[in-house]
């Protein structure tokens, strides 16, 4: 099922800035002109990425720019709060506040679902981690019970139970497809895409349908919207939420990436890999808005080439860091 796509329309255009857009206005190094001309939006992707560091300079960012949150709506009408795909830009509220209710929300949710995801992402980067792998999945019952009793869930024994099958099920994943995995460059030439496909797609007015002429035949089974993340039925059927518009842009991103255009350096590692689904997050969000404004030097061209493709009116801008002259002004009709 194709995915509506859905933007703000307010009085002004809204500006989604990456983190470090924000980091560098917090600090005083970035000056914007004019900034009152657009909406600022941010997200709790930024929110993860400022727990993870220990720089706080994006919340004053935040606060100078007087950047409202994009929220996911959750519909609590059930006993299951359902995510519905949409979203709302909120009122502006303190950063530092909303920073605060972050916190307490993460601390008091349990472990971070990623943490069993990034460990396989890893791998397809050519990380070195197929025992850690094992290891890891292999304990993973045992720790979902800890959990539980700590807290006397009175259903411990059917979770874990079912957390067992899950665990031996991955297991068998790991051990028929991950073990002997072929390098990423091989992996990309035996889907048919050339070693330069990143400046060759860069060339193209629709950088995904060029790449997907290039791989097609090697992906009888599956249409273009599904390989590039865009559509997700196997989600929809196993899971009560919706897929939505962000997690749809975000998976396209990312996937390009992984295919050689624009990918970031450093992936066979934990940390590069959260950064790296953070920008891709950034871009799902970005898709609601009129522009996205970045300092990553890898996120423009991806960004780029999921919004041309599926025509989204979002225009990326892209500001890299200079130790002088840092400016952007909103009366240029180009931005930065």
């Amino acid at each position: 099922m194709q995915i509506p796509i859905k933007q703000f329309h307010l009085d002004r255009p809204v500006l989604y800035a990456d983190l470090n857009i924000f980091r560098y206005v917090g600090s005083g190094e970035l000056i914007v002109e004019n900034p009152e001309l657009a909406i600022w939006a941010y997200s709790t992707v930024h929110l993860d990425e400022i727990l993870r560091g220990d720089n706080r300079d994006a919340l004053n960012g935040i606060s100078v720019l007087k950047a409202r949150e994009i929220i996911s709506v959750v519909d609590t009408s059930s006993e299951v709060w359902v995510c519905t795909g949409d979203v709302e830009l909120r009122d502006y509220i303190d950063p530092y506040i909303r920073f605060n209710e972050h916190i307490e929300i993460i601390q008091s949710s349990g472990p971070d679902q990623m943490e069993g995801v990034i460990g396989f992402i890893n791998r397809l980067f050519d990380a070195d981690n197929y025992k850690e792998l094992k290891l890891s999945i292999g304990s993973m019952p045992e720790s979902i019970k800890q959990l539980l009793q700590e807290h006397d869930h009175p259903r411990t024994s059917e979770i874990v139970e079912k957390a067992q099958v899950v665990a031996n099920d991955l297991q068998i994943v790991i051990e028929e497809h991950l073990k002997d995995l072929p390098k990423i460059t091989k992996r990309r030439a035996d889907l048919g895409l050339p070693k330069n496909i990143s400046q060759l797609s860069e060339a193209e007015d629709d950088p995904i349908q060029y790449i997907w002429n290039c791989i097609s035949d090697k992906c009888p089974n599956v249409d273009k919207d599904h390989f590039f993340g865009f559509i997700n039925p196997e989600f929809e059927t196993n899971s009560p939420h919706v897929y939505g518009q962000s997690n749809s842009f975000a998976s396209a991103h990312f996937l390009l990436g992984l295919l050689g255009v624009s990918p970031d350096k450093g992936t066979k590692e934990k940390r590069k890999v959260l950064n790296s689904l953070s920008d891709a997050n950034h871009v799902g969000m970005a898709s609601f808005c009129q522009f996205l404004l970045t300092a990553e030097k890898n996120m423009p061209k991806k960004a780029q080439a999921v919004f041309r493709h599926k025509e989204v009116n979002c225009t990326v801008l892209y500001k890299p860091y200079t130790p002088s002259n840092y400016l952007i002004n909103l009366t240029n009709p180009d931005y930065p």
